[in-house]
This record gives C-alpha cells, sequence and structure tokens, in this order.
C-alpha cells in the first residue's frame, strides 16, 4: 500500500524531473541559478525559523483559534496561558436516545443527545491581552 501511494508516484516525479522530452538536468539547473527560487525558499526557511524560535522561546506550543475576535481597539484577542489547566472540559458519560415513531411513519426516527461542556476553572492560569485605540 505504501508503495502504491508513496514510492511509485515520487518516484515517477523524480524521473520527471531528470527525463522530460529526454535526458536533461535543466530544471534542476533553474531551480539553482534563478534568484526567484532563492527568494522563496528563504522567505519560507525565514518563516519557519522564526515561527520555532518564537514557540521554543515562550515553552507553549501556539495555536489559532477562528472563535477570538479580530485585532481592533479594546478587543480581547490574543489569550495566553496553561489552558490545561485553566479550563476544564466535562464530557459525562453515555449517549441518550430518544426513540420517535410518531413523525415519518412508516419509519421510526432516533434522536440522540450527548451532554458536553466546559468552563473556566482557574481564571489565575489564563490571560487575555486587550489592544487599545
Amino acid at each position: 500500500m505504501i508503495l502504491a501511494l508513496i514510492v511509485l508516484p515520487v518516484g515517477w516525479l523524480a524521473w520527471q524531473s531528470i527525463y522530460h522530452d529526454g535526458f536533461t538536468l535543466e530544471n534542476y539547473r533553474r531551480v539553482f541559478t534563478e534568484d526567484i527560487y532563492w527568494r522563496s525558499f528563504a522567505l519560507t526557511f525565514e518563516i519557519s525559523l522564526a515561527v520555532t524560535v518564537i514557540a521554543l522561546l515562550l515553552g507553549y506550543p501556539v495555536a489559532e483559534s477562528e472563535d477570538m475576535p479580530d485585532i481592533a481597539a479594546d478587543a480581547m484577542a490574543i489569550a495566553f496561558g496553561d489552558f490545561s489547566r485553566g479550563y476544564l472540559i466535562v464530557d459525562r458519560a453515555g449517549i441518550r436516545v430518544l426513540r420517535d415513531p410518531y413523525s415519518a411513519k412508516p419509519y421510526v426516527l432516533f434522536y440522540t443527545t450527548k451532554r458536553v461542556g466546559g468552563g473556566v476553572q482557574d481564571f489565575e492560569a489564563i490571560k487575555l491581552l486587550k489592544f487599545g485605540a
């Protein structure tokens, strides 16, 4: 399976990179001589290095959440802290099943619910950054 999904396609790409309309190393010459490729590699490396260094210096993983507000005046758009200590997720065991034989005759419908919740457990463990005007 790995051979069919990974090794063969990568091998085929490698073969096509040196043997396209005859044997040539033109593709590799362009990558190493044209400036645009070096600039894009340098920018990619610079961004990944900066993010890695910041995460290592902070000692915390960095995550992005769509639920946080956008950066604006008086918006609390960045949260920092130990979320494993500051926030508790509660997941009750079991699922409730409700049988409904009346709504879609001759079929029987089943409604399932599961109780899940969460909340701040330690307000001192999580801090919000408020942006000024």
